[in-house]
């Protein structure tokens, strides 16, 4: 039975993507593929040591303000991921980054043409809270 080319190249996409997804049966499963025991793994060591920024965003006159966007840049060499591209204040001003891994990093907020940016360093599992004015 002769396949199509397509089909081929069908299955073999699948394959690589079910590959990518499992993490290449990297953990400690021995030779699994991406089992319940590799994800339990790979949370565990995310979590292991991260650490958080939290704040509040005040405009210029001292008002907490909702709906700003930060974003957190690692200063890290090389560069440390971030686990979210963006977090966006609530009601209160109030933002929180959590899951960073320890390092330095700058986080800057823009609503308008208003701006702030401040730079930190997170340590183990601790919280470090990075207030932003505006302005």
């Amino acid at each position: 039975m002769s396949r199509s080319p397509r089909i081929i190249l069908v299955a073999a996409t699948a394959v690589v993507v079910a590959l990518v997804l499992s993490g290449c049966g990297g953990g400690s499963g021995g030779g699994s593929l991406g089992g319940p025991d590799d994800a339990v793994a790979a949370d565990t060591r995310a979590s292991a040591g991260a650490a958080s920024v939290e704040g509040t965003v005040t405009d210029a006159s001292g008002r907490p303000v909702s709906g700003v966007m930060l974003q957190a840049t690692s200063l890290a060499s090389p560069p440390l991921p971030v686990p979210e591209l963006a977090v966006v204040t609530d009601a209160r001003g109030h933002y929180a980054w959590h899951g960073l891994r320890p390092g330095p990093y700058a986080v800057s907020a823009s609503q308008g043409p208003a701006t702030a940016r401040v730079e930190l360093s997170v340590m183990d599992g601790r919280a470090v809270t990075a207030d932003l004015f505006l302005h």
